[in-house]
């Protein structure tokens, strides 16, 4: 637990550092939430709130009565009659007056007038008897005939009288502004009046069905078709006591003008409206309803019952209000704050997911996992990252939220709203990272995503859709959290919030309880669902688990401890033969046995042991076929082989990352395999590919690893600091990573996997890019740190594996071929000695070859190229060179020869003979001669140069290059399935969701809701008065009788009467029966709500009157319609004495019309444009990114310099793309988008930014900014800003199209509103605009793009640099060498038309508008012919980039003349790019192009010959051993296989000019031994080609080069010459390898009898000086008896077995180096001063200096004392071409600890160095027992 803690805390530091690094989007991510829940704030205190007092309503109440009493002429006689029928009635209920409640001021049907946007709907239908049409019309004829008088003369009258009365002087200005008031109210009830007025025409229909038709009709109110209906009813009498009438009004909430009734879609009531609803009141109680209403069922009361007088007058009287909050905050709430809810979180999820998935992506997470992290402590920190986050913008958006918009809710509620909310998207962030293995498409795609689920809200808000339904859609979070925000915003407008009473409280069948549950369901779901897809979902990256690994007992449990098991199988072992075990798979004489010293550690379980490891894979291959291997702790294990050889699979099953077939692994003690979490805490490793957090420092690097592996809190720092000392990156410690050179990134990798004691390191290439001095600082460090570690080192520098390995495996065929040290494998495979001469001359030298068979006998000439000449010396024949070399070096003059070089078998050649298997002589003949044929052999191609022989006419080198174009993008589109998806099957399918949005009904029909009790909660508790106000003599009826005969009244109804007969004052009979209804209000239990009562003043039952005042509940929209209807039906039971007798009421609500369907499909525009401006924002991306790729990885660059004519390039590009998405059907899309995306391009120099900024720019433009020009150009106020709008963003093609879809969408609502915009759709300002932008934009667009391909803009830069770069003078002091002063005079005197590679005086200064110029390249200059290999050498910045740039036109020279066969690189660049073959350093290939489509597309580009292309193929892959992959994706194939395809790339065609930029970089020695081979062919035998290569390896340089130089920093050339011309001027001294005789077992038994140990088997290490004293033994060996020392191995003997020593180490130790020392002096005698540059057990690596002493002096020397010396192997080199290149860039190595030894007066003595301490400065012949001269050591 507490190592998972410490994983944990790692991990939140590494999320920390990147969180800070990138404060920038990390702030945006906290305080974007923060502005929007701001500006949430900010419109609550705009939308005010009123608290509204309780007090009574009855001034409100409207009265409904016949229209008996109106005078239709005399409006006064109207008053007077009303006044007298009606005045007495309305005083007693509530002293109201019949000027108040007349129709003809309440009778105000303006949703029928015409108005700006629609007609008048002049039609009343109806189908009805006559005599129901003719009460109604008669009704309104009566009304509006007093209207047209009271507006025309009563209003205009009193206003008149109030105007004299406001110029009366007298009144004072109170009294005028009241007066003015007074004129202003009647002014508006005038123009109410007189506007609401329409002329109504009576329309019969024969069913109530043939008016909704009327109604829904396609010309209804359109075009002139059908004329609109203001109201409609149908009254049905299916006997005389059954009536069946439906209302037929409008409540389209889309037509507030037209509105006469709420919306039927609402619930008639919901007990969380507490806001009085005086709109729907006055809805209806204006609009014609409820008069409708009472007209009819006084019609029928008159019909039923025979009498004319008989009537109805019922008044409706709001209840008292109850105390409090009027607030339309809850609407807007509900709608801005969903919205702004995922608003808020699109940045933390497009950084979630892409932070996740970019670790992935990197491998990032699996090289922690394979540091010991477990999943557990990776997904505990995510999850704490992101919760940390979430709470910090919860607790934030509480803090705004709190003061004014959540103002009764419970805040703890609300935090935990926010807070699931935002942890269940890190459940669906986990999901969906599970799916991507792309960190920029994982998150582009996972935010498209996140933010199309909130459409499916649409789906599911209807209150019609059922709870269960909801539930199961909220599992979309986005889903969920949109529902609960109608419940907030419901229960905060009315004062109650969300608490612990209302959150389980339902409305729209959707609780906030059900929010969060399923929020946090969708949390749990989604997270586990996506880690566990994580662990079995096909990945490149880490080891994939079952499908059933979660039911599996070691995932509970873990796997049980080996330990034991190994014990026993490690017992078992110590019986068999040790040698056999190693060599069980190789011959055993190719088999070096390890040590006794070494073997011990088998019993001390020190090793790593490989027992029979096999891997095959499922399509049949056998990777490894048994490996059998030891090694040991304190070395180095170099893990050699061929790529394919089985090292990578090897290596890859030892660090978990894949599961071994069969075989076993045990390494300290533990089971590999099966204890692999254990083993985690000791390995280190560094993989081939570096694996770094960019934004992460190497110390905050390093601090991270050392928690993983453990280290103490308390020696961290001093650890980190050692570490990064160590690996020489100390004083970049606080760079981030992603600023690190190549180098450096290496070296924090193997830093990292060094850190913390990993006792079990695997370094995978561990130097690959690394320049010579930054590999050499690093081999001593890993030397340093070999102790006490097990190294295993892979790598393709042999060099390094000779340097580093103790001890060497060679695998190939997936098992070990040799096995040994370095020394052992180069005399067992060794083919003896090179012996290099440099010529007098370039003629051919035929007598050295004859002299050298005269004086040594067998040789064998390896090559002859210009003035080198090369033999090779069989090891056999080593004995002559005593004798040979004192007489060659007499006679090099009379043999023409300059100067000469010996060196030894490397191990590269040991590699290349047995790398392929252990051939025999014969096999390895066959190879060889196969070999000469490959490279030798002489063919009608040989001649072939693309240069003399090529495609000629422009039209047809164009359409040769524009089929190249074209078969190189089909082949690329073909296979690219994941482009396939995001070019095609996206856009497509958005698109089909877009259009197929339109067929969803935005707008539905209401439903019909007939008017009976159930529309309420039952029972409703009324209040009844028990006796009428007015009685009627001999009347018997009581008030009872009405309230039992209201509809199913025992089953609807609980009736409470009171008695208000004692009340004196009858006036406030009325109030007081208010006031008790309002007080009962809080009787238990409070629900259900009573929402309405009946107090009835009169009934008469004679005469068939009847005055009844309807109480109406006004929280209840519909309590208008309904409570009045049950007591129509019961005063018709009543007065027709039938209690059988039904009223069936419905209202039908107005259907859909066109209009509103044309509204719909604006709505459906917008949601359209929304989707497909998604869709075709990825197009653009597509393009763009294409091109941007080619670009960023010198795709473009490599086919321009082959001769790829730009012209093609575009035209291809366009025609492809234009094809690509001709599926579209807008074909002109394509014409205008591709353009502008490819000059689009230029802005961007990475692929990901690039596609990122592309999608979201289309996006929004053409997107959101389509969709809020089209609501602006529908809005009569924005008309002018929304056309405007329009035309500034068709700045964006893709704003084109999504705008002539919105068009479509709009059209017939824009002709409605607008009428101007009725325009042919070809006119400039509908379709016409968009067409003509869109060639605009085509044309535009490719002519910038071939002024910028022109370089029409780049001269600004051009001149910008010369002009700068004149700033920086020229250095004067360049101390150049001779040599090179030599060749800069050669190549001015020389014309640009005399060299076929002329580079004179090239100077580059870099200059740019922020940093200061500085001088790259000075004064360069080097010429090349036919047949010469140039070999451009320098460390990393010294200039080689920038030289290599000017000769393939990528940069323009400051000063100075670059030509290529006479032709000068800038000027003619199109001419000399035919000539060019390029390698660059990168592999510039086409991941899903075959190795095959490569050469062929290439073939192409340069121009071959059609006849010749197959041959010329077919010759490259031979020579280049590709034929096995000839098929293969070039993506798919090892990094040495992609250089050899780029390297026949270059070469194919012959071209005359061949540049290679490090072209054997990752390949394997023989890949790379047989491409020299190819290239030399092609350079220096057939002599038509001049080549130019940079690499890192020195035996590159020489093998290849004819010439070379050496760049040191400001791009100034050293050296100058032949490689062994400069190894003879510039070389120091010569390097000797010398292995000491082993000892024998008598020997040794002797040496122990000697020194008196026999007896002994151990002793202490403090005995050993003593012991060493009493014998004599030299003090410098006595002092090197320490750490660090020479003696370091018997430290760390004694350190590991408490201080002991065992006796035959120690005697080991003493014969080796006391044999050395002989050695040492013995050199010392020939030679000044003698170097230990290496030594470990019985191997030596010395230098001694080069004076006069040739190399063949050497030889003979140790030739000559070998016996003398006990000396078993030795080999002799000159100084390397390496060490020379380190002194010109001034980067010796350590040369401070190195060992050096020399005489002085006779005496034999360690030399002084700067860090040699004085007391150790002895003569090691000194034997004196002087304590002042005896060592002092440490």
């Amino acid at each position: 637990m507490g190592s998972k803690l410490r994983h944990f805390g790692a991990l939140m530091k590494k999320n920390w550092i990147i969180w800070k690094r990138t404060l920038g989007a990390s702030l945006c991510e906290l305080f974007c939430p923060v502005a929007l829940m701001a500006i949430l704030a900010v419109v609550r205190v705009i939308v005010d709130s009123d608290t509204i007092e309780a007090q009574s309503n009855i001034p409100l109440s409207k009265l409904f009565t016949p229209t008996d009493y109106l005078n239709e002429t005399n409006i006064t006689n109207s008053v007077l009659q009303g006044q007298l029928k009606y005045g007495q009635y309305l005083k007693d209920m509530g002293n109201l007056t019949i000027d108040k409640v007349n129709p003809v001021v309440n009778f105000l049907t303006a949703g029928c007038r015409k108005i700006p946007r629609s007609d008048a709907r002049p039609v009343i239908a109806y189908s009805a008897g006559d005599n129901y049409k003719n009460a109604v019309q008669k009704s309104i004829q009566k009304i509006q005939s007093n209207q047209v008088q009271y507006t025309t003369v009563v209003l205009p009258m009193q206003i008149k009288a109030l105007e004299d009365q406001l110029n009366n002087a007298s009144k004072s200005t109170s009294e005028k502004n009241q007066i003015r008031s007074q004129i202003t109210g009647l002014q508006r009830l005038n123009g109410t009046i007189a506007g609401s007025m329409v002329n109504f025409t009576y329309m019969p229909f024969n069913t109530h069905d043939e008016i909704i038709k009327y109604i829904s009709a396609g010309d209804y109110m359109l075009n002139g078709g059908k004329k609109g209906i203001c109201f409609g009813f149908s009254v049905k009498e299916t006997n005389s006591s059954d009536i069946d009438i439906k209302l037929i009004f409008n409540d389209h909430e889309q037509e507030p003008d037209a509105r006469q009734i709420p919306s039927q879609i609402e619930d008639a009531w919901s007990k969380y409206d507490i806001d009085q609803d005086k709109i729907s009141f006055n809805l209806y109680a204006q609009q014609g309803y409820s008069y409708l209403q009472n007209w009819l069922a006084n019609e029928i009361l008159r019909n039923k019952t025979g009498k004319s007088s008989a009537e109805i007058a019922m008044l409706y009287v709001p209840y008292k209000a109850d105390k409090y909050i009027s607030d339309d905050f809850g609407m807007v709430l509900s709608g801005m704050m969903s919205f702004f809810m995922l608003l808020m979180y699109i940045l933390p999820v497009y950084r979630l997911i892409s932070n996740i998935v970019a670790e992935k992506e990197s491998k990032a997470r699996e090289s922690m996992r394979m540091m010991g992290l477990s999943d557990a402590s990776y997904w505990l920190s995510w999850f704490t990252y992101y919760l940390i986050i979430v709470t910090i913008i919860s607790v934030l958006c509480i803090i705004i939220l709190s003061a004014n918009v959540f103002k009764y809710s419970n805040r703890g509620l609300i935090f935990l709203y926010f807070w699931v909310y935002g942890m269940s998207l890190f459940g669906l962030c986990i999901f969906l990272q599970a799916f991507f293995s792309t960190a920029r498409v994982a998150a582009i795609t996972g935010t498209l995503i996140y933010f199309g689920t909130s459409f499916i809200t649409q789906a599911v808000a209807d209150q019609s859709v059922s709870t269960g339904s909801k539930n199961a859609a909220s599992l979309l979070t986005t889903v969920a959290v949109s529902l609960g925000t109608a419940s907030i915003g419901l229960f905060e407008t009315n004062g109650m919030g969300i608490n612990s009473d209302t959150v389980k409280s339902y409305y729209l069948n959707y609780s906030f309880q059900d929010c969060l549950i399923m929020m946090a369901i969708s949390f749990f779901l989604f997270l586990w669902t996506g880690i566990y897809l994580d662990n079995v979902l096909p990945s490149a990256y880490g080891l994939r688990k079952p499908w059933y690994f979660c039911v599996t007992r070691g995932y509970w449990f873990g796997n049980r401890p080996r330990r034991e098991r190994v014990q026993n199988r490690l017992s078992q072992d110590d019986s068999e033969s040790q040698e056999l075990f190693e060599a069980k798979y190789m011959k055993k004489e190719n088999f070096e046995p390890a040590s006794r010293e070494l073997n011990v550690q088998e019993n001390e379980d020190k090793i790593l042991k490989i027992n029979e490891l096999k891997k095959t894979f499922s399509n049949g291959f056998q990777a490894v076929r048994g490996l059998n291997i030891k090694m040991y702790n304190g070395q180095i294990f170099a893990l050699l082989g061929h790529n394919g050889a089985g090292k990578t699979t090897t290596i890859s099953m030892l660090t978990g990352l894949i599961e071994a077939s069969s075989g076993s692994a045990e390494v300290f003690g533990y089971d590999l395999f099966n204890d692999m979490s254990n083993v985690r805490n000791f390995l280190g490793v560094c993989p081939q590919h570096d694996i770094l957090f960019d934004l992460l420092t190497p110390e905050e690097h390093l601090d991270i690893f050392c928690d993983f592996k453990g280290v103490p809190r308390k020696d961290k720092k001093e650890e980190i600091k050692k570490m990064l000392i160590d690996v020489d990156v100390y004083a970049n410690k606080d760079t981030e990573a992603k600023n690190l050179s190549g180098g450096n990134r290496r070296k924090l990798s193997v830093a990292i996997a060094l850190i913390g004691g990993s006792k079990l390191v695997l370094l995978d290439e561990p130097t690959a890019g690394m320049d010579l001095s930054a590999r050499r600082k690093l081999w001593n460090m890993l030397k340093n740190y070999k102790h006490n570690r097990i190294i295993i080192l892979t790598t393709h520098y042999m060099d390094e594996a000779d340097i580093l390995g103790d001890r060497i495996g060679i695998m190939t065929g997936g098992q070990l071929i040799c096995l040994g040290s370095s020394l052992f494998l180069k005399n067992r495979f060794g083919v003896g000695y090179n012996l290099t001469m440099v010529k007098k001359s370039k003629e051919t030298n035929s007598k050295v070859e004859k002299y050298l068979e005269s004086k040594i006998g067998d040789i064998k000439k390896l090559s002859e190229v210009s003035s080198e000449i090369t033999f090779q010396i069989p090891t056999a024949l080593s004995y002559k060179f005593k004798d040979f070399f004192p007489v060659f070096d007499q006679e090099l003059d009379m043999l023409d020869i300059r100067s000469y070089g010996i060196s030894v078998t490397t191990l590269e050649e040991v590699f290349l003979k047995v790398g392929h298997g252990d051939d025999t002589d014969d096999n390895q003949k066959i190879k060889e001669e196969l070999k000469k044929q490959a490279t030798e052999h002489h063919d009608k191609t040989d001649d072939y140069s693309v240069a003399d022989d090529h495609e000629t006419g422009i039209c047809n080198i164009f359409f040769t290059h524009l089929d190249a174009m074209l078969r190189k993008r089909v082949q690329l589109y073909k296979r690219n399935y994941k482009g396939l998806v995001v070019e095609i099957l996206i856009p497509v399918f958005l698109v089909l969701i877009g259009f197929g949005f339109s067929k969803v009904q935005f707008f539905i029909n209401g439903p019909v809701r007939p008017l009976v009790p159930s529309q309420f909660p039952l029972k409703q508790r009324i209040q009844y008065n028990n006796e009428f106000f007015v009685n009627t003599s001999g009347q018997t009826l009581t008030p009872k009788m009405f309230i039992d005969n209201l509809p199913d009244s025992s089953n609807a109804f609980t009736a409470t009467s009171r008695s208000y007969a004692s009340k004196s004052n009858r006036s406030e009979v009325i109030f007081a029966f208010d006031n008790d209804t309002f007080d009962a209000r809080l009787e238990r239990p409070y629900e259900p709500f009573r929402f309405g009562s009946y107090f009835i003043y009169e009934a008469d039952n004679v005469n068939k009157q009847y005055k009844i005042n309807t109480f109406l509940n006004l929280t209840s929209q519909d309590g208008t319609a309904l409570y009045p209807q049950f007591m129509y039906e019961s005063v018709l039971k009543v007065a027709l004495n039938n209690p059988s007798f039904k009223l069936r009421v419905s209202t039908h609500p107005f259907p859909i019309t066109e209009n509103l369907r044309q509204r719909a499909k604006s709505a459906s525009g917008f949601f359209i444009v929304f989707v497909v401006a998604i869709g075709f924002a990825m197009i653009p991306a597509s393009v763009v990114t294409f091109i941007v790729n080619e670009r960023e990885k010198s795709l473009k660059h490599m086919q321009l310099v082959s001769g790829m004519s730009l012209s093609a390039y575009w035209v291809s590009n366009i025609c492809f793309d234009i094809l690509d998405y001709v599926w579209i059907l807008f074909l002109i899309y394509p014409v205008g988008v591709i353009p502008f995306s490819y000059v689009s391009s230029f802005l961007f120099t990475s692929e990901n930014l690039c596609q990122t900024l592309t999608i979201f720019v289309h996006f929004i433009i053409a997107g959101i900014g389509g969709i809020i020009a089209g609501v602006l150009r529908i809005i009569e106020s924005t008309y002018s800003a929304g056309d405007a709008l329009v035309w500034v963003f068709k700045v964006i093609p893709t704003f084109c199209l999504t705008d002539s879809i919105l068009y479509q969408s709009l059209k017939a609502r824009l002709i409605q509103i607008r009428p101007e915009l009725n325009k042919d759709d070809l006119d400039i300002n509908a379709l016409g605009g968009d067409i003509l932008i869109m060639f605009v934009h085509a044309i535009f667009w490719t002519l910038m793009l071939i002024l910028i391909e022109a370089g029409a803009f780049s001269c600004i830069g051009r001149c910008f640099g010369r002009m700068m770069g004149r700033n920086v003078h020229p250095k004067t002091d360049l101390n150049q060498d001779e040599d090179v002063i030599e060749e800069e005079q050669r190549v001015d005197n020389l014309g640009k038309d005399q060299l076929k590679v002329r580079v004179n005086k090239f100077r580059k200064v870099y200059s740019s508008m922020n940093r200061k110029p500085y001088c790259a390249v000075e004064k360069t200059s080097f010429g090349l012919d036919y047949g010469e290999c140039f070999a451009l050498l320098g460390v990393n910045g010294a200039g080689k980039t920038t030289t290599f740039k000017s000769l393939t036109g990528g940069i323009a020279p400051t000063s100075g003349e670059v030509t290529i066969c006479g032709m000068d690189i800038q000027t003619e660049f199109s001419k000399v790019r035919k000539l060019i073959g390029y390698c660059p350093q990168y592999d510039a290939i086409f991941p899903l192009m075959s190795v095959e489509e490569h050469l062929y597309f290439y073939s192409r580009i340069k121009g071959i010959r059609k006849h010749l292309r197959r041959t010329l193929v077919e010759k490259q892959i031979k020579e280049m051993s590709l034929e096995e992959h000839r098929y293969k994706p070039a993506g798919t194939l090892s990094g040495g296989n992609k250089r050899k395809l780029s390297v026949a790339m270059c070469v194919i065609g012959n071209p005359p000019i061949i540049l290679l930029d490090e072209p054997s970089a990752g390949m394997d020695p023989e890949a790379r031994r047989f491409m020299w081979s190819v290239v030399a062919k092609i350079s220096q035998q057939r002599k038509k080609s001049a080549v130019i290569l940079t690499t890192h390896s020195m035996e590159e340089a020489e093998a290849l080069s004819t010439k070379m130089g050496i760049m040191v920093q400001g791009g100034i050339f050293k050296c100058f010459g032949s490689s062994q011309h400069i190894k003879s001027k510039y070389g120091t001294g010569y390097e000797i390898e010398v292995k000491v005789r082993k000892q024998s077992n008598d020997e040794l038994k002797m040496m122990i009898e000697r020194f008196g140990l026999s007896s002994k088997e151990s002793i202490h290490f403090n005995e050993l000086e003593g012991i060493m004293r009493q014998r004599m033994v030299h003090d410098f060996l006595i002092g090197e008896l320490r750490q660090n020392g020479l003696g370091n191995d018997l430290c760390l003997e004694a350190d590991e077995h408490n201080g002991l020593v065992e006796v035959r180490n120690f005697m080991s130790w003493i014969y080796v180096e006391q044999a050395g020392m002989k050695i040492i002096e013995g050199l010392c005698d020939d030679f000044d001063q003698v170097e230990i540059l290496e030594h470990y057990n019985d191997y030596y690596k010395l230098r001694v200096p080069r004076k006069d002493k040739s190399i063949g002096y050497v030889f003979s020397l140790i030739e000559g004392k070998k016996e003398h010396f006990n000396i078993s192997e030795y080999s002799a080199s000159q100084t390397t071409l390496e060490q020379i290149f380190q002194t010109f860039a001034n980067l010796k190595i350590d040369q401070d600890h190195i060992l050096k030894f020399h005489k002085k007066n006779g005496s034999f003595q360690r030399a002084a160095t700067k860090n040699f301490d004085k007391a150790d400065h002895l003569s090691v012949n000194d034997m004196s027992d002087d304590p002042k001269k005896k060592n002092k050591r440490t």
